[in-house]
């Protein structure tokens, strides 16, 4: 997965050099550090270390931006992207939407461009959760229609997109929804969404009268995996 090469971005400007001034070169060191932190927090299932270190991150980011004003090169858009990440697989989707949606506006002016998809994708996929299909699809557009996407990033970009579809075709009873959750990942996938892909797979299943087939698909996916309190799954 592509968040240890996020946290990079983070620790350097947008053009893979150094920050310009001493103060701007600062700001980002601190601010790195709490994301790789968070992160790794966050891949190893702590989630509650996670989002403690997502409270401080928020604080810092806005922080900067008030003091400072916003300015292109702030990373600003990539901190409050992987903040709203974390709390979505927290399970704490309020705070997840606040930080996603500010990072999905602030990244439009920003050299942090490629997280404007991403963060629409994701907000595509808690919205279609809640139920909200109209402004989920809303949200897949627009992350579909951004050409802001590098290479390294653009295979987890289309599982997010596939998840939100998915979710909203079978919510909709789509006549796709068949073959769009079929091409999805396994249960056994390392995708970070993947508590959404079992969701999915589960309900399709049950959707289909095959009840057992539902819950053989959650309990071979819990079984494989570590669940600590405090994660969404």
């Amino acid at each position: 997965q592509p968040v240890i090469l996020f946290a990079g971005h983070a620790l350097m400007s947008p053009d893979n050099s150094p920050g310009s001034s001493e103060h701007t070169g600062g700001a980002l060191t601190d601010t790195g550090e709490l994301l790789v932190e968070m992160l790794i927090r966050r891949v190893s299932g702590d989630y509650a270390a996670a989002c403690s270190a997502a409270e401080r991150l928020t604080e810092l980011t806005m922080k900067s931006v008030r003091q400072a004003g916003f300015s292109a090169e702030n990373p600003a858009p990539l901190s409050l992207l992987h903040i709203g990440i974390t709390y979505m697989l927290a399970g704490q989707i309020s705070k997840a939407i606040q930080a996603l949606s500010l990072a999905k506006d602030l990244a439009a002016e920003s050299c942090y461009t490629f997280v404007y998809p991403d963060a629409c994708a994701k907000l595509a996929v808690i919205l279609a959760l809640r139920g909200s299909l109209q402004e989920s699809q809303r949200m897949l557009d627009e992350s579909r229609r951004s050409d802001a996407i590098p290479a390294f990033m653009s295979e987890f970009l289309e599982t997010t997109q596939g998840v939100a579809q998915a979710m909203i075709a079978l919510t909709r009873m789509d006549r796709d929804a068949a073959s769009l959750v079929g091409e999805l990942p396994g249960i056994d996938t390392l995708d970070e969404l993947w508590p959404f892909i079992v969701f999915i797979r589960a309900r399709f299943a049950l959707g289909q009268k095959r009840p057992l087939e539902g819950l053989d698909i959650a309990e071979l996916a819990f079984s494989s995996r570590s669940v600590l309190p405090g994660s969404l799954a």
